[in-house]
């Protein structure tokens, strides 16, 4: 009798702390990207170009985290992420031997953002499962041609209620690495610029 007591207050604790946990209010969350790609990684171009990035996305919020007040638990970029793609993109051009100037450039490069998108869904009672999504655009123009590609990438963790602001910014960060990296280190982007 006394351990069906004792599974039926964990059963009921369980529920509590799942009922709250779903009924969070969930702060806002600014976030600050920077990227991990390595000099050694990024596409070898001894080139001039220009630099520019466009955010093509519906929305500037990334997502909301959830709980009671979903509009107030945002999850936005602390700086414009097209200001922080472009310093990144422009640093890690320089590495692989670019000079950025808009005076006579060889090569005009543009980046777009057509994607950078967290959502939070239930899978099972009191599992969330959260995804961020990841897609990224480069148009390269030149006197020679047009190069275009895109990137993407997505990942997603599952946790009991919602998770946490370190589990976010790790998941969104991430996945903000994996397709920056897949981008400034493209085999077909280093090939194209060379052939100028």
């Amino acid at each position: 009798m006394h351990s069906v007591f004792k599974r039926w207050q964990e059963a009921a604790a369980l529920t509590l702390v799942i009922t709250l946990a779903g009924c969070a209010q969930l702060s806002p969350q600014l976030l600050t990207f920077e990227s991990t790609v390595g000099a050694e990684e990024v596409v070898n171009a001894p080139v001039t170009m220009t630099v520019a990035v466009v955010d093509d996305r519906a929305e500037q919020a990334i997502g909301y985290r959830g709980g009671i007040y979903s509009d107030t638990s945002v999850i936005e970029s602390k700086q414009p992420l097209a200001e922080q793609i472009k310093k990144i993109a422009s640093e890690a051009f320089r590495a692989g031997g670019a000079e950025i100037t808009n005076v006579f450039p060889q090569f005009d490069v543009q980046i777009s953002i057509d994607e950078f998108s967290y959502v939070s869904e239930d899978v099972k009672t009191g599992i969330k499962r959260s995804t961020g999504a990841a897609r990224l655009g480069i148009l390269v123009t030149s006197g020679q041609g047009t190069f275009r590609n895109s990137f993407k990438t997505s990942e997603y963790i599952e946790t009991l209620g919602y998770p946490s602001e370190e589990k976010n910014e790790e998941l969104l960060k991430n996945i903000f690495n994996s397709v920056m990296e897949r981008m400034l280190s493209d085999p077909e982007l280093e090939l194209f610029l060379s052939e100028y």
